[in-house]
């Protein structure tokens, strides 16, 4: 019998607005589309610091919610402009 692994990481290090974002994305499956597929739009009107913008706008292009997160992730330990990416 084997046992499938599922991949875990920690979101301790995302501000809570962030987490937030990333819950709902999770619970609504609309909302994580249109998060995934254009989230500039997205987060317009959502009360984020220009780093968490910037963190945001540095996901897009993820597969999924997963790896979304993780890029947020990184991008809040390793800011970059767009034009650095």
């Amino acid at each position: 019998m084997s046992e499938k692994k599922t991949k875990f990481f920690s979101l301790k290090s995302v501000p809570p607005e962030l987490n937030k974002l990333i819950g709902t994305a999770l619970t609504d499956q609309e909302f994580a589309a249109r998060l995934l597929a254009d989230p500039f739009s997205t987060i317009e009107s959502l009360s984020l610091t220009a780093e968490q913008r910037q963190a945001v706008l540095n996901a897009a292009g993820a597969e999924d919610l997963t790896e979304f997160a993780k890029l947020i992730e990184e991008g809040l330990k390793n800011p970059l402009l767009p034009d650095q990416k």
